[in-house]
């Protein structure tokens, strides 16, 4: 495992343990991350039992019902989930190439430099029903399987087939600079947040 993604399991596990953390998504079942490795401050392996560290647990394992249409609905939150990538074709094996878009784009936000026509890519898609828009961080994280090594795809590929080990959109900006936003990296699993206007890949989520 990546030094930098042991660094963010941990950073995680202490944020979601903290007593002032309370997810939105408790009532309907925090998913759990898959992760199943434990590590020692010097970033050796170690057997989890004992550690209280996130490897250690399995509550609320993944669990996706593919619904035969393009859309995926995690059972632990109740989320529909896009199947493919944004600009692969809706079939068994996700086919086709991924297309990538800029924040703007990607959450239908108008700007006069990156999206003067106001482009909505999630708002705009017409997949079994609408109501699509971009995942929070928080919900993007809740389908990253961190069981799953580096370069990943850190995901479970049966349900999310042809996934870019590579940044995916979130909605959030970044509080006290509206200029940065949130993404997540399906190769590792790490959040990192930067400008708005890059260009990265995207997948839809409703409810």
């Amino acid at each position: 495992m990546h030094t930098k993604h042991r660094l963010f399991l941990f950073f995680l596990f202490t944020i979601l343990n903290s007593p002032f953390f309370i997810p939105n998504s408790a009532q309907a079942g925090l998913p759990d991350t898959g992760q199943t490795k434990c590590y020692n401050s010097g970033g050796t392996e170690i057997p989890c039992a004992g550690t209280g560290q996130d490897g250690a647990y399995s509550i609320n394992p993944m669990s996706f019902a593919d619904n035969g249409n393009g859309t995926i609905t995690d059972n632990n939150t109740g989320l529909t989930w896009q199947k493919c990538s944004m600009g692969q074709n809706n079939d068994a094996t996700c086919s086709g190439s991924a297309v990538t878009y800029n924040w703007y784009q990607a959450s239908g936000t108008y700007d006069a430099s990156y999206n003067p026509s106001t482009i909505s890519v999630c708002g705009s898609l017409s997949l079994a029903g609408s109501g699509w828009r971009l995942p929070t961080k928080k919900e993007l994280m809740g389908i990253v399987d961190y069981s799953i090594p580096s370069p990943g795809p850190t995901i479970q590929q049966a349900i999310f087939p042809n996934t870019v080990s590579a940044f995916y959109w979130a909605s959030p900006t970044i509080t006290g600079n509206t200029n940065l936003v949130w993404y997540v990296h399906f190769g590792y699993g790490g959040v990192v947040f930067g400008s708005k206007s890059y260009t990265y890949y995207v997948r839809c989520v409703r409810g």
